[in-house]
This record gives C-alpha cells, sequence and structure tokens, in this order.
C-alpha cells in the first residue's frame, strides 16, 4: 500500500472542493426539483380526491338510475296488465254488441219520443216539490207500519157497518128511506 503524499492530499482536497462545488450548484436545482415534486403531489392527491367524488356520485347516479329502471319495469308491468284488461273488456264488449244492438234501437227511438216529454216534465217540477216527494218517500215506512197496526181495526169497522146494513135492511120502512135518499143523489 502506497502512502499518500501532499500532492496527492492536494489533488484529492481539490477533487472534493469541485464535487462541493458542483453539490452546491446542484442544490438549487435540486430543491426546485422536490418544490415541483410536491407540487405535482399536491395535484395527484387532489385528483385522487376529485376521482374519488366522481366514483361516489357514480355510484349514487347508479343506484338512481335502478331504481328508476326498477320503477319503469314495474309501471311497464302495470300498463301491460290494463291493456290485458281493457283488451279482454274490448273483447266481452264486442261480443256483447250484436246481442244488445236489438235492445238499443227501441230505446233510441223510445229517447227520441220521450225526452221532449221529460223536458216538459223537468221543466214543469220545481225542486221543493221534489223535496217534499223525497220527505214523502222517507216516511213511507213508517206510514205502511202504521196502516199495519190498524188494518185490523179498519176490517172489524167494516165488518160492523156491513152487518149493520144488513140489520137495518130488516127494519120497517127501510127501503123508503133508502128510495128517497137516492132521490136527493140525483136531485143534488
Amino acid at each position: 500500500m502506497r502512502l499518500l503524499g501532499p500532492h496527492d492530499l492536494l489533488t484529492a482536497a481539490i477533487t472534493v472542493k469541485d464535487g462541493v462545488t458542483d453539490a452546491a450548484d446542484l442544490w438549487p436545482r435540486t430543491l426546485d426539483l422536490i418544490d415541483r415534486v410536491e407540487a405535482m403531489v399536491g395535484r395527484g392527491e387532489a385528483l385522487l380526491e376529485l376521482a374519488e367524488d366522481l366514483l361516489a356520485q357514480a355510484a349514487l347516479t347508479r343506484a338512481h338510475v335502478d331504481e328508476v329502471a326498477d320503477a319503469a319495469a314495474e309501471t311497464s308491468a302495470r300498463a301491460s296488465a290494463l291493456v290485458a284488461r281493457a283488451e279482454a273488456l274490448t273483447a266481452v264488449g264486442e261480443a256483447s254488441l250484436p246481442r244488445l244492438q236489438p235492445l238499443v234501437e227501441p230505446l233510441a227511438q223510445l229517447a227520441d219520443k220521450a225526452l221532449p216529454i221529460a223536458s216538459e216534465v223537468v221543466a214543469s217540477v220545481e225542486r221543493d216539490e221534489v223535496m217534499s216527494l223525497v220527505a214523502m218517500i222517507d216516511r213511507l215506512p213508517e206510514a205502511l207500519a202504521q196502516i199495519d197496526r190498524i188494518a185490523p181495526d179498519v176490517h172489524e169497522i167494516l165488518d160492523s157497518v156491513t152487518d149493520l146494513a144488513h140489520a137495518a135492511q130488516g127494519l120497517p120502512g127501510m127501503g123508503s128511506l133508502i128510495r128517497r135518499g137516492e132521490r136527493k143523489d140525483d136531485d143534488g
């Protein structure tokens, strides 16, 4: 191994000095590069956050689209059911039409005659009259119940009057009284 002399040491010192100088010259560029890398990392993080937000919004949009698609499918199914029911009703109507036609034609002719009469009746009837008729119809069940209660009594009275008339015909002079009453009715 060789020992280093002063020349070697001086050469080494100059080489170190040049290296330090070169390193010192690189230092501002290195700091600039570090600043630029930090700025790029910051922008990258902001872009990553934006991408995450966009993915979250896309997931929400996808869920909403799925809901809309489900609702559309349900609406379509309901519409199909309604169309099927309408077609069934149309088929029933078309099948019934030949049977109803003979019934409708006489009613149309009757309506042509009845409508003018009905118009006159409607024009001549007052609201108070209709309300009175409704009130009378409302009281009809009560009146019928009362008639049912008094009907046996009326029947007994009629039987008694009939018996009395038969008995009165047997009284002497009754025939002349009857004829006299008939003559008064004819004159009056």
